[in-house]
């Protein structure tokens, strides 16, 4: 089985070679470049991940990120960054990445966030190759196309992540159903643990967000208070 590569912007060549040497031994193929320009007009369909620093020489990384999101593209993308306010998260998230860790960083949580975000992508790429006849799904004026990762609200297309997709997937999938905090955690970030729960409910208020008229008072993507969320097509 050929190993997933993954594509490695940072310019900090110290920090680059010691978690280059890391990640490789998780069994991994890693790319490195210093820069956006460096890295050339590079073909991103050959990566599993892009770990990718936001302050860059040249073009940010965050401009990067935007530019890539803006042609469609959704490999997975995990933002490294000395800018690590919730603000500066949070436009990071906004802007299409699929997590976001500050610097300094654990090296065991971000190896395990490298091997969630690759087991997302696989679970998706498995997913839509058993696509039925549901790879569609309209609801509230909203339509999402699995097949090709696109989603559509009343106001013409929205941005989905990579984790948003599953979320979504998850939810559609059991309609009517509630579904658990524990599963959520378990199926999209590979943890069995109740220690970032809030991690989710950040999820479920951007999602809220790109499908509800009012967030507020959301009609399709309910919270079940101490048990979970469920999702609602017909309201």
């Amino acid at each position: 089985m050929p190993r997933n590569k993954i594509l490695f912007i940072e310019d900090d060549a110290s920090l680059a070679k010691g978690l280059i040497f890391n990640i490789e031994a998780e069994g991994y193929l890693v790319d490195h470049y210093s820069s956006i320009e460096e890295m050339g007009d590079l073909n991103l369909a050959q990566y599993s991940l892009l770990i990718l620093d936001r302050m860059l020489p040249g073009k940010s990384g965050l401009s990067f990120l935007k530019e890539i999101r803006d042609k469609k593209n959704m490999l997975p993308v995990l933002v490294l960054s000395a800018k690590g306010s919730s603000e500066e998260i949070v436009e990071g998230l906004q802007n299409g990445a699929d997590d976001y860790i500050p610097k300094p960083f654990n090296l065991a949580i971000l190896l395990a966030k490298i091997h969630s975000l690759i087991r997302t992508r696989r679970w998706l790429q498995n997913e839509v190759e058993n696509l039925n006849s549901t790879n569609i799904i309209e609801f509230g004026g909203n339509k999402i196309d699995f097949e090709k990762n696109q989603a559509f609200n009343q106001k013409g297309e929205v941005l989905l992540t990579y984790k948003e997709i599953q979320i979504m997937r998850i939810l559609l999938e059991a309609e009517g159903e509630v579904v658990s905090r524990e599963f959520f955690l378990k199926e999209v970030w590979g943890i069995e643990t109740k220690i970032i729960t809030r991690t989710l409910d950040n999820y479920i208020v951007q999602l809220r967000k790109k499908f509800e008229v009012n967030p507020k008072k959301p009609k399709h993507i309910l919270k079940v208070h101490g048990q979970g969320y469920r999702f609602s097509k017909n309201k």
